[in-house]
């Protein structure tokens, strides 16, 4: 897996073809998932929530996912396991996904995290609540527009 630096205090890994862009800006942990969810990625996602506990009463989380269609159980299992031990410093947690096999998956996390997901079939509500995050929390210069736009992306090449 390769690892890099991405625009606005971000960091890219790439698996394949796939690719995780990750922002841990205290209290937003923001994910973006393009390709195929490799198991791969939960490691780097689960040690970006972890190093935002120490220095945050609560936490907003973010999966921009409208580009994932599917994914290895090993990542849902992961995550859900590692938000579960601390789902009561989650403020909000906000999910994004085109894909009906990973909106179930979502579903069965959302379930073993006591319904704390807000689940969305298209990408503007949740780019509308990070940035409403982001303001609240006084990060002037984060915005949603740093967010591969992978939608006008897979546009533009078919």
């Amino acid at each position: 897996m390769e690892v890099r630096l991405l625009g606005a205090k971000g960091q890219t890994w790439t698996a394949g073809q796939a690719r995780l862009n990750l922002w841990a800006l205290r209290p937003l942990l923001v994910i973006q998932i393009v390709g195929f969810g490799d198991g791969g990625f939960a490691p780097p996602i689960v040690a970006a929530f972890e190093s935002l506990l120490p220095s945050a009463t609560s936490l907003n989380v973010f999966f921009e996912l409208s580009s994932m269609p599917d994914y290895d159980a090993t990542l849902r299992t992961l995550l859900t396991q590692r938000f579960r031990a601390d789902q009561a410093r989650i403020a909000s947690f906000d999910v994004c996904t085109a894909s009906k096999l990973v909106a179930r998956g979502v579903s069965i996390a959302n379930l073993a995290l006591g319904g704390i997901i807000s689940l969305y079939g298209e990408r503007a509500p949740l780019l509308a609540a990070l940035d409403a995050a982001a303001k609240h929390a006084g990060l002037h210069d984060f915005h949603s527009s740093v967010l591969l736009d992978t939608e006008c992306a897979s546009k533009s090449h078919g």
